[in-house]
């Protein structure tokens, strides 16, 4: 059994090798994972990491395991539309895995270009910026940045509006209500400084974030059902005219449009909505 044990081990390692792709998921790559184990054996001379900001915690188990992967990696590419979320101090791992020799140490790079100050305790303070525009020249050594406006350019321009939703009467004097005791607790809390106070203004400014949603839910959702209707309607009127156009005559609109009321089709366009809670 243990001699069959060895030898099923050395087919799948001989297996995994043949495999010239393969895809896994960050949740892998945890303390005593088989498969971070079976990936760092490999020692892949490619690595491609998607979403990099996920390895920006240094000391993180992830980062540990998938540093070691690319370290030993003949090349290397990682993509995020976001490398650094908040601060410098998360680029760290994903530069010095790119170019070791281009920032230095953590401690060097740290107190450079994230304003590293000594804390209580003695722990070092690495959450701030400096050296901003020198950071950003020397980042374009190793990274290529590609704006939507640029690749993507079928796109059509980006529109903004405001749409105003009408509540019903029955949530207009509930909002009233409920705005009048938001500005009561926020003066009171100005006034007084006192902790009691504010969490009644902290209290009174989340149930209003929810309330405020709740109330607009009925109008938002008729407001985008007759978007899309209309979007449904364009999008069937195009779809006539090619068929008209194909056919080579008038009569098809005729004969398509009298049998009576159909159903109008929901537009292919996606819509993406943000609530701002005024």
């Amino acid at each position: 059994k243990e001699g069959q044990s060895q030898l099923s081990q050395q087919q799948q390692q001989q297996e995994r090798r043949q495999r010239r792709i393969i895809i896994m998921t960050y949740a892998l790559f945890t303390k005593d994972s088989i498969a971070a184990d079976a990936a760092k054996s490999l020692r892949p001379p490619c690595v491609v990491l998607d979403e990099s900001h996920y390895i920006k915690q240094r000391k993180s188990q992830r980062t540990e395991l998938l540093s070691a992967l690319m370290a030993t990696a003949k090349r290397l590419v990682l993509l995020s539309g976001t490398p650094a979320l908040a601060r410098p101090c998360e680029l760290y791992p994903q530069v010095s895995g790119l170019r070791p020799d281009l920032f230095g140490s953590y401690s060097a790079f740290t107190a450079r270009y994230c304003d590293a100050k000594r804390g209580r305790f003695g722990v070092w303070d690495v959450t701030g910026a400096s050296h901003l525009d020198e950071l950003y020249g020397r980042l374009r050594q190793l990274m290529i940045r590609r704006l939507k406006k640029d690749v993507l350019t079928q796109l059509p321009a980006k529109r903004r509006s405001r749409v105003v939703i009408e509540l019903p009467p029955s949530k207009q004097e509930k909002m009233r209500k409920l705005a009048a005791e938001l500005e009561a607790a926020r003066a009171k809390a100005n006034q007084e400084h006192d902790k009691e106070a504010d969490w009644e203004h902290r209290r009174l400014l989340s149930e209003a974030y929810k309330a405020t949603g709740e109330a607009k839910l009925s109008g938002v959702a008729e407001y985008v059902t007759n978007l899309l209707e209309c979007s449904g309607q364009q999008e069937q009127q195009q779809e006539q005219q090619k068929k008209q156009q194909k056919r080579g005559s008038s009569s098809a609109s005729s004969s398509s449009s009298s049998g009576g009321a159909a159903a109008v089709p929901v537009g292919s366009n996606k819509i993406l909505l943000f609530a701002h809670h005024l």
